[in-house]
């Protein structure tokens, strides 16, 4: 930080980059530590360079300045981030971590049904119900808003019991409330907004 303009952190970088110039720029590919580099590759071919310059724009648009970094590390802070998911079999993986990570309290809205459809997923229905009632029994608050058709399906299916009747909350979503996303919050520190395709279809998607 004290000899550079400016210094940013950006976590699981391996190589190195160098641009020296607009028109030059030299790539090393980093081996065993403490040993010459395997691979030096110098180039001024100008395609070459403005795609390694939008490389390098697009890696420092993502790190964080080092001061900010030696404070998390400093106070045990956890980042901030934000990310978009694409695959929806992905964001199920991380749905199902984040609930099982839980340790003091899950609060999740859950996508509303039509009038006609008053059902859950079957996702919903055989596999996230289960994680949230695994949740209560390892003495984790649960506080849900549902659509009111489908209060007494997740009622029956979370098995209310004197171990965690006093954990399970669950209200009704007003209709102006209503909408396709479900939004799940995990100790107040991590949340998870999925958008769900149209529930008239059996897409489980």
């Amino acid at each position: 930080m004290k000899v550079v303009t400016e210094l940013r952190h950006l976590d699981e970088v391996k190589g190195t980059l160098e641009l020296l110039t607009e028109k030059y720029i030299m790539l090393v590919l980093l081996g065993i530590k403490s040993a010459p580099p395997p691979q030096l590759i110098i180039s001024t071919v100008k395609s070459v360079v403005e795609q390694q310059q939008y490389f390098f724009d697009m890696l420092w648009k993502k790190a964080i300045p080092a001061k900010q970094r030696i404070k998390e590390i400093e106070q045990g802070l956890r980042r901030e981030f934000m990310d978009t998911i694409q695959d929806p079999y992905e964001t199920q993986k991380i749905l199902d971590n984040l609930l099982k990570s839980a340790a003091e309290e899950i609060l999740m809205i859950f996508p509303t049904t039509t009038l006609t459809n008053k059902r859950l997923y079957q996702y919903e229905q055989e596999y996230l119900l289960q994680l949230l009632k695994n949740a209560a029994e390892h003495g984790v608050k649960i506080r849900i808003l549902v659509n009111e058709h489908v209060k007494e399906i997740i009622e029956r299916e979370l098995l209310f019991t004197k171990s965690n009747s006093d954990l399970i909350e669950i209200q009704f979503l007003e209709k102006q409330q209503q909408n396709k996303v479900m939004t799940v919050i995990v100790d107040k520190e991590l949340c998870l907004t999925a958008e769900v395709k149209d529930r008239e279809k059996d897409n489980d998607e």
